[in-house]
């Protein structure tokens, strides 16, 4: 992804309802609403996400590594 790309992806990132989920290595997923999600850098391009410590949503994320996070629409 190219730089300007990045940049303008981080910029319009709204203020919105979110899924994050996550699945880790060893098959074990979950999923959760989140609300507060901020862009913190462009280089490298990172997000600031508030996941409460003691979910099991924490606990996949931080064994897989990685999540997907979801905007919902107005419908949704």
């Amino acid at each position: 992804m190219s730089e300007d790309k990045k940049k303008t992806t981080l910029q319009m990132t709204p203020y919105v309802l979110y899924v994050m989920t996550a699945k880790d290595g060893d098959g074990n997923g979950s999923a959760g609403t989140v609300n507060w999600v901020v862009q913190c850098s462009f280089d490298p391009p990172r997000v600031a996400i508030g996941v409460n410590a003691d979910s099991s949503l924490y606990s996949v994320v931080k064994a897989a590594g990685c999540f997907a996070l979801n905007m919902l629409g107005k419908g949704q």
